[in-house]
Parts: structure tokens; C-alpha cells; sequence
């Protein structure tokens, strides 16, 4: 990992840490600490939950959440039922006062986090919801949902331009002309499209644009793949090879003997994904179209 990256998150944490410390000032005035809130909020969640859960959920002391297990007994806030399944288990269980206690709480919790941040524009929650989903989805090394579709929509080849350029400058330091080459390609396919030989893949996460493929038609039997992209964080999760199978099936199912495409030599992944689906090297030739020295080079399928 690059050690920048480590130095970004490390103020990120530092950054967040003092936000969260805003968060649960509410605490003071409510007779709950820090620790105490949150073995309630997981009491609430899983209603009969063990003390050995807490332990990982937390990541507290065992003899630590015992005192305060016992101090929640003792406020009758929760009681605790012996398993009917295994005796040595015991299960544990908000009491009616501790289930107002909670709600309390959490409702105090949200007002708290409203008034913080209050002064945010509906774009800004929205963006900061998709981001801590992100990273939660990240750290949770969860997959992230991503459908599907195959029409183009408004606001798709304005889009596809622009991550085409941000990420092929950030990646490969391609200039301002392979934007412009793209641009051009996308108006090209948009007024050639013929909805029974052509076909896009547009791949969506919570309603955002996060992969792209296309086939379109070059004569009556050839086609060529164009515009193979992933934004960084859907990448390795076997999008790529769903996409391209996609492709190869409906490229067989419409009847083309072959299928081409243009690449360069910089795009190792990729191309290693287009050999295991058949495409084979069939030309090279050097360029400096996108602002630097490449070797473009063409693949061909033969179906």
C-alpha cells in the first residue's frame, strides 16, 4: 500500500475520531457511558444475545461488560434467562425500562447527529451516505451490489467520457485527446445504434455508473468491443469476466463471424481477460494519439 494512502487514512481516522467524540457529548447528561450505550444498542438489536457476543460485537473485557451487565441488572434494565437449549448459556433481554432507556437514547442520538449536521444540502447526505457505505463495504471486505443494464439512459455517454479521462489520466497519464477520442467514438456508436445488432452493459451501483462495455456493429458480420472499464474499488470481483461472457454470448447469439477491438499495450489486465475469452493479437503499431508513446494494438475473435 502506498504510503500515502496509509498517511490519508490515518488523518481521515484522526478527523473522524473527533467528529465521533461530538457525536457522544449527549452522553454526559443521559447517566450512560460510551461503553454502556453501545452493549445496550447490541442488547436491542439481537434480543437474547450472549455475553461472549457482545465480547466480539465490542471488542470489550470480559470482566469489564460483567460489572456492567450486573450494574444493568441491578437498574433492572435487562434481564438475564438461562437456555432451555444448553443450561451453561445464558441469554440476556431489555426489561420494558430498558427498552425506554434505549429508545431514549437513540432517539437523543439522532437529534444529535441531525443538529450536526443540519446545515448539509440533500446532495451532501446523499453523497455522505454512498461514501460511509463505501468504506464500509470496503473494511467489511462485503461486495458491493451492482446490477445490469443494457439501454443507454441520459447522462451516459457525458459520463462514460468523463471516466474515461479521469481515470485513464490518473492510471496511465493519457491527455486531454483520449477524452476527446472517446467523445467522439460515443456520438459515432449513438448514431449508428441499431438496437437488434448493437448492445451496451452498463454496470450500476446504488444508481451510479461503475463499469462499461459495448458491442457495435461494423458491417453485417463483424462487431467490435469497445470501452472496457471499471472504476478501481469494482475491480476483482469477477465483473470483467461477467461482462466480456455477456458480450461473447450475445455477439454468437446475433450471428457475427467475428468480433475486434483496439487496445494498448499498457492495459495488461484487460488484455489478459480478452485472451482467456479466444481474441487473439493480430496487429501492432506504435502511436502517440493520447499524449504519450504507446504501442496500440488489435485483438481479434473469431466466433
Amino acid at each position: 500500500m502506498h504510503h500515502k494512502t496509509i498517511a490519508d487514512i490515518r488523518a481521515f481516522n484522526r478527523f473522524y475520531t473527533g467528529f465521533l467524540g461530538l457525536l457522544d457529548r449527549y452522553l454526559l447528561d443521559s447517566g450512560f457511558s460510551l461503553p454502556e450505550a453501545r452493549i445496550l444498542f447490541e442488547i436491542s438489536r439481537g434480543e437474547g444475545v450472549q455475553a461472549s457476543d457482545i465480547v466480539d460485537l465490542v471488542g470489550i473485557d470480559k470482566g469489564y461488560l460483567s460489572r456492567i451487565l450486573e450494574g444493568f441488572v441491578s437498574r433492572k434494565l435487562v434481564l438475564r434467562r438461562r437456555s432451555e437449549a444448553d443450561g451453561r448459556k445464558m441469554h440476556i433481554f431489555l426489561t420494558d425500562k430498558g427498552r425506554r432507556e434505549f429508545d431514549k437514547l437513540d432517539r437523543a442520538s439522532d437529534n444529535q447527529l441531525r443538529e450536526l449536521l443540519k446545515d448539509l444540502s440533500p446532495g451532501r447526505w446523499s453523497a455522505l451516505k454512498e461514501h460511509m457505505e463505501g468504506i464500509t463495504a470496503i473494511l467489511s471486505r462485503k461486495p458491493p451490489e451492482v446490477g445490469i443494464r443494457t439501454g443507454l439512459q441520459p447522462g451516459d455517454i457525458g459520463y462514460l467520457t468523463y471516466l474515461h479521462g479521469r481515470l485513464y489520466k490518473l492510471e496511465c497519464d493519457y491527455g486531454l485527446s483520449f477524452e476527446a477520442y472517446v467523445a467522439q467514438g460515443l456520438a459515432e456508436f449513438y448514431h449508428q445504434y441499431d438496437p437488434d445488432r448493437d448492445r451496451v452493459w452498463v454496470c450500476e451501483h446504488q444508481g451510479r455508473m461503475v463499469g462499461f462495455l459495448l458491442l457495435m456493429h461494423r458491417g453485417s458480420r463483424s462487431a467490435q468491443l469497445r470501452y472496457f472499464i471499471l472504476e478501481p474499488a469494482f475491480r476483482g470481483l469477477g465483473l470483467g469476466k461477467k461482462l466480456m461472457a455477456l458480450l461473447v454470448a450475445f455477439a454468437r447469439e446475433k450471428g457475427y463471424d467475428h468480433v475486434y477491438l483496439w487496445t494498448t499495450h499498457e492495459q495488461e489486465t484487460a488484455i489478459a481477460l480478452y485472451k482467456r475469452h479466444g481474441f487473439v493479437l493480430t496487429e501492432e503499431k506504435p502511436s502517440t494519439g493520447f499524449g504519450k508513446a504507446l504501442r496500440e494494438q488489435r485483438f481479434d475473435l473469431v466466433l
